[in-house]
């Protein structure tokens, strides 16, 4: 297992992390959010197979963390969505 030393966007001191060797890469189409009532996340990765839907993998998060998550996702690829009501003031 490497373990590789990674910066957070705020912190100074690097993070060190362990890279699992035996988790192979795997091609995502979907993400399927459910918010549980103790305001726990619930997101399940689904892959489209000519079979049909496959989960791929499913994780457990909090609100704060899912936020980060989304945040280095909407940053790689610097792409921000407008919220919906947003939109809409806009066009009129």
């Amino acid at each position: 297992m490497a373990a590789k030393k990674i910066k957070e966007a705020n912190e100074e001191q690097p993070v060190e992390l362990h890279c699992n060797a035996d988790i192979s890469p795997v091609w995502i189409d979907d993400v399927n959010i459910g918010i549980r009532d103790d305001d726990i996340y619930f997101l399940r990765l689904i892959s489209e197979l000519p079979e049909g839907a496959c989960e791929q993998y499913k994780m457990m998060t909090n609100k704060s963390n899912l936020k980060k998550i989304i945040n280095s996702l909407c940053s790689a690829l610097k792409y921000y969505p407008v919220p919906d009501d947003k939109k809409n003031n806009d066009e009129a």
